[in-house]
């Protein structure tokens, strides 16, 4: 953060306003002080007399009289952020369900055993009118929001264009909410004794796991949240990308020291490239071929 290090004094009574140097106007002329508050010279300021005098002489052109180097500004450091906010248990609790679409889906092709290992693992919650709910759980098992979606039962595509498709739990509990966001499946990690793989979206998280167990699972939850990475360091990771986003990814797993899966890339179509699909995807793809 940057601060000005030089400014005009503040008014704080006739005793901050000063002779002016050049038009000797009594209580017209505003000098510049330090961060400290001590005046550079008395004749470094501002008469406010604008129109019938405009004397004004900055910090650098003093100092630039004197020949001392100038430094304008000055680093502060930022204010720290106000202390992360976290959903009561309770509420994740109340919604561990089985009522929404994106669950009806899943039971088309996987065991319902399964998906209620699913749902148990990662807290997966119901809402409203057949909307599903991503609790995000961090290391300590504190919640730090649930981002609710409502998916196509039949298909397993994203209900797009309709009312209230996308929310976010946080903004129903306070406000303002002090949220920091942490890796879908973080939770899983601490107790992991495979290795970690991740991808963009928390519907591919979980089929993956329904399909591939020699990984644990977890999402970013966007394209951009690549900073939520940081979390796994030290860790043996693999990114799973969606099409379309290899050379991105592929540069923050070398950023972290992770491996980066090219697998799509090798057996994707055109048209599969233009679609943008990911692991969870495929997997579905090929069970459907499989029936």
């Amino acid at each position: 953060m940057k601060e000005f290090k030089y400014k005009l004094e503040k008014y704080k009574g006739r005793t901050t306003r000063h002779e002016c140097p050049h038009c000797h106007t009594y209580q017209s002329f505003v000098r510049y002080v330090d961060e400290r508050g001590n005046y550079i010279s008395d004749n470094v300021g501002r008469c406010n007399r604008e129109d019938k005098c405009g004397y004004h002489l900055t910090p650098s052109e003093y100092f630039k009289d004197k020949g001392i180097d100038y430094t304008p500004t000055i680093h502060v450091a930022p204010k720290p952020l106000p202390p992360t906010d976290y959903i009561p248990e309770e509420m994740m609790v109340r919604s561990l369900n089985t009522d929404n679409n994106f669950i009806h889906f899943l039971t088309k092709y996987f065991p319902l055993i399964d998906v209620a290992r699913a749902i148990d693992r990662y807290r997966i919650g119901d809402h409203k009118e057949g909307r599903v709910i991503y609790w995000q759980i961090d290391r300590e098992d504190r919640i730090r929001t649930g981002k609710i979606m409502l998916y196509d039962p039949v298909t397993g595509k994203r209900a797009k264009n309709v009312k209230n498709s996308f929310d976010w739990v946080h903004r129903h509990v306070k406000s303002p909410y002090q949220l920091s966001q942490c890796l879908y499946g973080l939770h899983l990690v601490k107790k992991s004794t495979t290795p970690l793989a991740v991808v963009e979206s928390e519907k591919s998280a979980i089929i993956a796991s329904l399909t591939i167990p020699e990984y644990t699972w977890v999402a970013t939850g966007g394209k951009q949240n690549y900073r939520l990475l940081e979390a796994l360091r030290g860790h043996d990771v693999t990114l799973f990308p969606d099409l379309g986003a290899y050379h991105d990814w592929t540069k923050y797993a070398t950023k972290y020291g992770f491996k980066v899966s090219n697998l799509l890339e090798q057996v994707a179509t055109d048209e599969e490239r233009r679609d943008g699909l990911d692991i969870a995807d495929y997997i579905i793809k090929q069970m459907k071929n499989e029936k």
